[in-house]
């Protein structure tokens, strides 16, 4: 996606307000409902956190807060889980996880 388009969707104020309804339905549709994730899906994420977590501790100066924390790990596993169930899924698959990270990888890039 093109710098012109993700302008364009962040300043639509009405689909803003739809994704914003879809995901509220997402989480009213998910409550008290199992959400399974596999060992090896959990594994690959606990890895690319441990990793991200390296990664900038190695450009961070002593002393330096990490930006990687408990609330990064968090919002992987609240997005992917959305995105599975948005999906239909009721478990969180390995490809869905991946996809999850590269569009947030893009979405870090850009802040």
């Amino acid at each position: 996606m093109d710098e012109a388009k993700i302008e364009e969707v962040l300043n639509d104020a009405e689909l803003i307000h739809l994704l914003r309804r879809f995901f509220l339905l997402i989480k009213v549709y998910s409550t008290g409902m199992h959400f399974e994730m596999p060992e090896d899906v959990s594994a690959t994420l606990q890895q690319k956190f441990v990793d991200e977590r390296q990664k900038e501790a190695a450009t961070k100066k002593e002393g330096e807060r990490l930006e990687t924390g408990a609330e990064t790990l968090h919002l992987w596993l609240a997005l992917s889980r959305m995105t599975s169930m948005s999906m239909g899924e009721q478990s969180l698959k390995a490809e869905v996880f991946e996809r999850v990270m590269n569009l947030e990888e893009k979405r870090r890039a850009r802040v």
